[in-house]
């Protein structure tokens, strides 16, 4: 028997396909506000785009025509999913017609391989099974097998598709059920970086298929009015405060874009009430304990079977532990199956625990605590239980996951677990994947700039740059080239390099920008910051200084929003003209990749995650995103950020270039999510059998998995 119902989401999507185009598209084009990213498309250059589309100027062509070449302009370039998921639920027809009608074959192909699954389906769903199949065919057959099983097809379907397809399909794994454990995520809360990879990568796995969810705890300062409840339990916990039982609610909310996913949210005041300062303060290991715990026990209140349970962070380092020893050892079938994987986001940092306080984790103290286990120089270390107890780990940058191998200090820490990792390294347990960047910090599309601009007009950015000089009190003059710094005031960001150089800036008649503050738990960025606050003192009094005084801005925090409806992060990265990263360690990094989608040319030393992702300038070539510097001394610093600003003065035909080189860079999480699905997540078989090639049947799978069964689900034989 076929399962036919429809999901909400896909028909409401695909109805819009025979419907009639809206009046706001038929008369010149929908509203998006002014900060809409063809806006200047549109307000600057209609009249210029308009003879140049008609070769003669003669031929006048309608505003809707007009919309369409720009949107089919838009849609081809580098990032086509970034304008894709904007436009799709405002005309999903409109999309769906450019991207397979409009656009050449040889400009097609690009764009098909970047867009997900799903969004892939809907469009094919609107042609005939010919023209469907000759572009599958043009696929990898991976991803042709994972189009065809999201696909809203008729009930005969099977039948009617090629043996080939059919052969296809039922060789195309199902989708796999993916349990993200996380301290944060961007849409709810906010520490660091971590929490633009748990919006990113668990958004780009639903919409290639797979049945993501994400565990967090519901830290003070998270609306419960906008979650919805579920139930709760308890967690054992022994303290100092003698043995008891903790109690844990449970919450959940509804995020993403073409396909929805649940974020599950776990309680608990005594150890999760805290803002953003209180987390990485007072009880530490109590409370990352419990909350290893809590997700542990969530996913079994909630009869969960999820094929991958992904680690991310130190913070989560006991989760593989315990479902290895209180769950699969004991033979508990809801887990039987279930890969761990554990991602360490920055090998730099963990937290240890005392030999004395191992009993808190209520772990076999004579088993685990040793070498072989979680044991590390007489402490217990919650990094090296996620490496040494997941099933595969991996770091976010192939030459961090080198170092953390081969080098005796990550930064200024020494590396505990360097054989840790050339142990793993060995067993071909321990990987390095580059993180994607976030496409809604590209300049088409972000919300919180004065002008949306893209590579062809790069002029547009200046406005930008002047919006962000005055909303600073800076002297607004678009010749003085901004020099900009993002990241939180610390050792490892390589800000004790930035401040022997700010007046050798300003006296090359630079700006200066900063955005980012030093945490109280933190005495090195603390003292660090108090002595740019010193400097900042002696511009503002001394009279040496006072040519400089409009000149700086550095504001001790982590955002800032303005009354014209910007903020600065974003100002920052499109209108700044050179963004520095002197990091003296560095993981991966977003900072650069936000800033390249902008335009921004960047500054970086050489080392680890920005060597993977900034390629220097080269001259010969033209190619190339900005300039890297060996070493970590100011002297080095000084050096590359003086040839940039001289080529920003001197050489503005090679600035520009080297600013298109960044906007065409390609950050996106398409490929970031294929090196997950073909190195890691493909160790564990879907537990999804195949209902049938229909989107609705995947999303009625979903919801089944999300109540604990799939025994309504059909074998795949039964397709």
């Amino acid at each position: 028997m076929r399962i036919i119902v429809r999901n909400k989401i896909i028909a409401v999507l695909l109805s819009a396909v025979f419907l009639a185009l809206s009046p706001a598209w038929a008369h010149g084009g929908f509203d998006h506000g002014s900060n809409s990213f063809i806006s200047p498309r549109v307000t600057i250059e209609k009249t210029a785009l308009q003879k140049l589309l008609s070769n003669t100027g003669h031929i006048k062509f309608s505003d809707e025509r007009m919309q369409e070449l720009i949107l089919q302009e838009e849609i081809t370039a580098n990032q086509p999913l970034a304008i894709a998921r904007k436009l799709w639920n405002e005309l999903p027809s409109k999309t769906a017609q450019i991207v397979l009608r409009e656009i050449p074959d040889d400009k097609k192909w690009n764009v098909l391989k970047k867009l997900p699954a799903s969004y892939i389906a809907v469009m094919l769903d609107t042609l005939k099974y010919s023209e469907a199949g000759r572009i599958l065919q043009q696929m990898k057959p991976l991803k042709a097998g994972l189009v065809l099983k999201a696909m809203t097809f008729r009930e005969n379907v099977f039948s009617e598709l090629s043996p080939a397809f059919q052969a296809l399909l039922l060789k195309t794994p199902g989708p796999r059920q993916i349990v993200h454990a996380t301290i944060e995520e961007a849409e709810f809360f906010r520490c660091g970086g971590l929490a633009d990879i748990l919006k990113n990568l668990p958004r780009e796995t639903a919409e290639q298929g797979d049945i993501p969810s994400v565990f967090m705890p519901l830290w003070a300062g998270i609306n419960k009015e906008d979650l919805n409840y579920i139930g709760f339990f308890t967690v054992p916990m022994d303290s100092q405060e003698g043995y008891r039982e903790e109690r844990i609610d449970l919450f959940y909310a509804e995020i993403g874009d073409l396909i929805k996913y649940r974020i599950y949210f776990v309680e608990n005041h005594s150890y999760f009430d805290v803002d953003k300062e209180g987390v990485f303060s007072g009880r530490m290991l109590e409370r990352f304990i419990v909350f290893d715990k809590a997700v542990v026990e969530a996913l079994r209140y909630l009869d969960m079977r999820p094929d991958i349970i992904h680690c991310h962070e130190w913070q989560t380092g006991l989760i593989p532990v315990y479902l290895k020893v209180f769950y699969q050892e004991r033979g508990v079938e809801q887990f039987r199956d279930t890969v761990s994987v554990y991602t360490s986001h920055n090998p730099g940092y963990d937290i240890k625990g005392q030999e004395g306080s191992f009993y808190m984790t209520g772990l076999d103290k004579k088993r685990f605590f040793r070498f072989d286990g979680m044991e590390t120089y007489n402490e217990w270390s919650f990094s090296k239980a996620g490496l040494m107890f997941s099933d595969i780990s991996n770091t976010v940058g192939r030459r961090i996951a080198e170092d953390a191998r081969t080098q005796d200090f990550i930064g200024s820490s020494r590396n505990n677990l360097k054989g840790t990792y050339q142990y793993l390294m060995e067993q071909g347990r321990w990987l390095g994947i580059v993180n994607g960047g976030n496409e809604h910090f590209r300049a088409e599309m972000n919300t919180g700039i004065a002008a949306n601009f893209d590579v062809k007009h790069l002029d547009v950015r200046l406005e930008n740059k002047l919006v962000l000089q005055k909303n600073l009190g800076l002297e607004v003059n678009a010749d003085k080239p901004v020099v900009a710094i993002i990241g939180r005031i610390t050792e490892q960001k390589g800000y004790d390099l930035l401040l022997p150089i700010i007046i050798d800036i300003l006296e090359r008649g630079g700006q200066l920008v900063s955005l980012g503050g030093a945490s109280t738990t933190d005495p090195t960025g603390w003292n660090l910051q108090n002595e740019f606050k010193e400097l900042i003192q002696a511009i503002n009094t001394e009279p040496r200084y006072e040519q400089y005084r409009d000149q700086i801005s550095m504001n001790f925090a982590f955002s800032r929003a303005f009354s014209d409806g910007t903020n600065l992060e974003a100002l920052i990265c499109s209108g700044a003209d050179i963004i520095i990263i002197p990091s003296k360690f560095e993981p991966c990094c977003l900072v650069q990749m936000n800033a390249a989608g902008c335009g921004g040319v960047i500054v970086a030393k050489k080392i680890q995650g920005l060597a993977d992702t900034v390629t220097p300038y080269n001259r010969a070539t033209g190619t190339g995103m900005g300039f890297l510097f060996d070493g970590h001394s100011a002297y080095a610093a000084r050096q590359a950020l003086l040839e940039a600003m001289d080529i920003y003065r001197d050489e503005p035909v090679t600035w520009r270039r080297i600013q298109e080189n960044n906007m065409n860079a390609d950050f996106s999480w398409d490929p970031v999510f294929w090196e997950y699905r073909n190195l890691i997540y493909s160790r564990a078989k879907p537990s999804v059998p195949v209902l049938g090639p229909g989107l609705s049947d995947l999303f009625l799978g979903q919801q089944e998995l999300r109540q604990g069964t799939t025994a309504v689900l059909l074998p795949l034989q039964a397709i």
